[in-house]
């Protein structure tokens, strides 16, 4: 139990925004809709993303319009997982979302995010909740949890240490972010729009095949299948020990290859198929998602993923470029099979034209890339460490059993925290 005194949710809160049983209408586009699908680990994910009509939007989110550092909060499906805002980007809110304002003159917003995800405040929470295969939360009893309330200095002080974990986290994910789009952008350049070194002195050809348009002198035309190939090796969960990964086409995420989540294989019971380190993975069920990415561990995966390999070394950076491309997602898209459920077929999209330049200048490209996708894997390994230390030290500090107060911190009078 905390050392601190506590206080209720409803005293702290000087505003609960809460639009349960109100579904607003989608588009295709607009304006972000947070729903519970979105808010996981303390953190608000950009994917999947649903929007509301632009032109609704006020109407939609009359009852208020959600602010930088304003916390969010699910009821169910599942309960109690708590994110923040940390974008000035209009977003609007789902049901089963409840948005949390606290009193600036009890408590510091950063401090009551860290508090909410607490093991002793999430287990108040649950012991609020009703249900029994799926539990949910009650706006009214939602406003009794007890918060930890220490001193609003030493609730900063808390807050600032927690913060200092999330800001290295998210500058290794912007790191992320700018090593793909560094890849992707040298992939067009080289290999889309043929400006690859020493492309000045190279005569342009028609290609005289179903790839269209010309191509430089010296490449070739030929289709995924001839460079790439599907692994499909498969295995039986009871054979593995049940703590071996387990990537399932939830952990995929959308529009990046960098793979940072994943399970157990103990968790689940169907036949899967093998990966190794550096190994492709492409979810083959609704193309359009674009679910691609690169393997940070060995492990089993989804039949519903296809593992994809080089046939030769050196084109593996071409072939991850391809298959993870809008272009190559788009055509993946329109020759799936299947209504409700459409699944890609290796066999088929296998078949995608490409240009295939002199092995020298793909060896090029392969090093550039493959320099990058092993900087991604070390960010993604530096934040699951970050992540663990934070997680450790959240509830320890929250409950006072960290003494914060003889711990000086540059910026905090300042009020850089909040």
């Amino acid at each position: 139990m905390s050392d601190f005194p506590t206080k209720a949710i409803g005293e702290l809160t000087a505003t609960v925004i809460d639009y349960r049983g109100k579904t607003p209408k989608k588009s295709d586009s607009g304006i972000w809709l947070v729903t519970a699908k979105n808010i996981k680990h303390g953190v608000i994910k950009s994917s999947p993303r649903e929007y509301v009509p632009a032109e609704t939007y006020d109407r939609v989110m009359r009852r208020g319009i959600p602010q930088f550092g304003d916390i969010v909060i699910t009821t169910e499906a599942p309960l109690g997982e708590v994110g923040q805002i940390r974008t000035a980007e209009k977003i609007a809110l789902a049901q089963r979302v409840i948005l949390l304002r606290g009193n600036p003159d009890l408590i510091n917003q950063n401090y009551y995010f860290y508090a909410l995800q607490s093991y002793e405040v999430q287990g108040r929470l649950k012991a609020r909740a009703t249900g029994t295969t799926v539990l949910g939360i009650k706006q009214s009893e939602l406003r009794q949890v007890l918060i930890p309330l220490p001193p609003l200095h030493t609730q900063r002080k808390i807050a600032a240490i927690l913060s200092a974990y999330d800001d290295l986290i998210e500058n290794n994910n912007r790191r992320i972010k700018l090593l793909e789009q560094a890849a992707q952008d040298l992939y067009r350049e080289w290999f889309v729009h043929f400006r690859f070194p020493g492309h000045e002195d190279v005569e342009m050809v028609d290609s005289g095949s179903d790839y269209g348009g010309m191509i430089p002198r010296g490449w070739e035309v030929g289709c995924l299948g001839d460079i790439a190939v599907d692994k499909r090796k498969s295995v039986k969960p009871a054979e593995l020990d049940p703590s071996t990964p387990y990537v399932g086409l939830e952990h995929i995420p959308r529009k990046t290859i960098a793979l940072s989540e994943w399970g157990e294989i103990g968790d689940v019971s169907s036949t899967k198929f093998l990966f190794t380190i550096g190994d492709i993975l492409f979810g083959r069920i609704r193309s359009y998602l674009h679910k691609v990415a690169v393997a940070p561990i060995d492990g089993v995966t989804s039949t519903d993923t296809i593992v994809i390999l080089p046939r030769i070394p050196e084109f593996y950076a071409n072939i991850l470029m391809c298959v993870s491309s809008n272009h190559f997602i788009e055509f993946a898209t329109a020759v799936s099979q299947g209504t409700k459920m459409p699944r890609a077929n290796w066999k088929i999209i296998s078949q995608y034209p490409i240009a295939l330049p002199p092995i020298e200048l793909v060896s090029e490209f392969n090093e550039f890339v493959g320099e990058i996708v092993r900087s991604i894997h070390t960010a993604i390994f530096k934040n699951h460490v970050l992540r663990e230390a934070r997680d450790i030290l959240l509830p320890r500090l929250v409950s006072g059993e960290l003494d914060v107060s003889k711990i000086e911190i540059q910026g905090l009078e300042r009020g850089d925290f909040g």
